[in-house]
């Protein structure tokens, strides 16, 4: 193992390395708890910036140390690519800024010593999934992340539902948890080693019997699940929203980077997951429901918090989506955008409170009518004229007319809201910066790809039948959900628009399955929240 690649595996154990804290001293020493995460963080962070230019002179930064002394499964290893570089870059960013931002939010607090402990071990433990180079040094560091997370959601072990929800969350991670050791352990079986840079060379290479096994299927399946789990998919989504009681620096830290750990392991293992249409099919079908789901009941939430806890879901099932449709760089994209945004949405959502309210004016349904069609003849021009100069050519295929679908939905919403606003000049605003959001997608898409051209190279399945009905019916999904938003000003008295309200803000009850299994485990009924 090189210098560098022995460095960059050090690394996330400098940071999980306060496990050994005792958290009573961590209490007592709460400044120097503060100093040193803040300093620790700071300093892994600014380590992986500058080990990242090391990716310029090299593809990937790799080495493994087998600690029995032969070549047997355990080993610690360490691999290092573009991907892992975006992911570590990411999460040293905003976990500097949540451990200084948590600093004076946790200020005088009787556990804060406790809490920097906490988030030192769970910023480590992502570090070191992103950075693993073989699969169980993945599936520790895995586990560690959501025990970690854990112990941060009961920080306020005194508030009943906080310590329900934290035990509701575990119980789900567990889940996840059997889905990836099981698919770990077929990989091995499969293939004979779970060390990334010999198993992504071999998915490179595409020889003809390398998947030709029965269980790669099953082992495609057991990836998604667990990547479902992790990301707070449905139906294993109830948790998200409810972990709200926990303190803000939590929430964006779940929010903006132990939520991306689902889309991160379809990502780095896509050249496999994407050998099952099975298991895409699943993750699109899943992806676009939890997507849909998720932003109908976030636009009936009062809460600020519960708003951006199922915005968090609805954006995740997009990324899965994205996966599902062998989309990978636009997921990643997709993942590092998100967590930018949330984590300030989070670390902001007290201003809220003092922030002066928007007013809503209803407009005549002539008028909408005509905004929103001049939004979507909008919309479809910017879309295409961005794709021309970006010399966009080619017959687009079902994933990417979906992608475009969803794009051009979006972006006649924004347009159509800002001409029925009546200013002139929130029009051309709303024109202008949907032009600069295409124009972004499309160069960093571009620019992305082709960083990750030979890292995510891989003979994709071709589009089956099922895949197609998929497709149709995720489309016809997000065509509706952008009907009902035209049209909720006008049908608000409609009887069936108040049935959907009131499920919606109830969160169509998915989540009395999982308070039934944690209350069959943990406690005789559910405390409320």
């Amino acid at each position: 193992m090189s210098l560098l690649a022995m460095l960059i595996c050090v690394a996330p154990f400098c940071l999980a390395f306060a496990l050994v804290i005792p958290s009573a001293w961590a209490n007592h020493h709460a400044d120097l708890m503060r100093r040193l995460c803040q300093a620790s963080v700071a300093g892994v962070g600014a380590f992986l910036m500058l080990a990242s230019l090391g990716l310029l002179f090299q593809s990937n930064i790799t080495g493994s140390w087998s600690l029995t002394g032969s070549h047997g499964p355990l080993r610690i290893s360490v691999y290092y690519d573009v991907i892992s570089a975006l992911m570590a870059l990411l999460i040293g960013y905003i976990g500097w800024i949540i451990s200084r931002f948590s600093g004076s939010y946790l200020d005088r607090d009787s556990r804060a010593g406790q809490f920097d402990k906490w988030l030192m071990v769970c910023l480590g433990a992502i570090l070191g999934l992103v950075v693993s180079g073989n699969l169980i040094q993945l599936f520790v560091f895995w586990i560690l992340t959501t025990f970690a997370l854990h112990q941060l959601l009961m920080h306020n072990a005194d508030r009943p539902w906080a310590v329900w929800t934290a035990r509701k969350k575990f119980l789900i991670s567990r889940l996840g948890d059997v889905f990836l050791g099981i698919a770990i352990y077929l990989v091995y079986q499969v293939w004979g080693t779970g060390e990334l840079s010999e198993l992504l060379a071999k998915f490179k290479e595409g020889a003809p019997a390398l998947f030709d096994d029965s269980r790669v299927g099953v082992i495609c399946i057991l990836l998604v699940l667990s990547a479902l789990t992790k990301s707070a998919q449905f139906p294993f989504h109830s948790w998200l929203p409810d972990t709200l009681e926990t303190p803000t620096p939590v929430s964006a830290l779940m929010h903006a980077g132990i939520i991306n750990g689902g889309g991160f392991l379809l990502i780095r293992l896509s050249p496999l997951v994407s050998q099952s249409s099975a298991a895409l099919a699943l993750c699109t079908i899943i992806g676009g429901v939890t997507c849909l789901l998720g932003g109908i009941i976030m636009s009936t939430q009062s809460s600020i918090k519960r708003k951006l806890a199922y915005s968090t879901m609805s954006q995740m099932g997009f990324m899965m989506m994205q996966c599902g449709l062998g989309a990978f760089s636009i997921a990643l994209i997709h993942i590092i955008s998100h967590s930018l945004y949330k984590s300030h949405a989070f670390l902001r959502s007290g201003s809220a409170v003092t922030a002066p309210g928007l007013s809503h004016s209803p407009i005549s349904w002539q008028k909408r009518l005509l905004t929103t069609g001049v939004g979507l003849v909008s919309a479809s021009i910017i879309i295409v004229m961005v794709a021309f100069l970006m010399g966009v050519d080619g017959t687009p295929s079902m994933a990417e007319m979906l992608l475009g679908l969803v794009t051009l939905v979006a972006l006649t919403h924004l347009i159509s809201e800002a001409i029925s606003s009546g200013s002139p000049r929130l029009a051309l605003i709303g024109m202008t910066a949907s032009t600069l959001i295409v124009a972004i997608y499309f160069l960093s898409h571009a620019a992305l790809d082709g960083l990750t051209r030979d890292v995510l190279a891989h003979d994709s399945v071709g589009t089956s039948l099922s895949s197609q009905i998929v497709i149709g019916i995720v489309a016809i999904g997000f065509v509706s959900l952008g009907i009902i938003e035209i049209a909720k000003d006008h049908l608000a008295n409609s009887r069936i628009l108040q049935l959907l309200y009131v499920h919606a803000v109830n969160g169509f009850y998915f989540d009395i399955a999982a308070r039934r299994l944690t209350a069959l485990l943990w406690a005789r009924s559910a405390p409320t929240p």
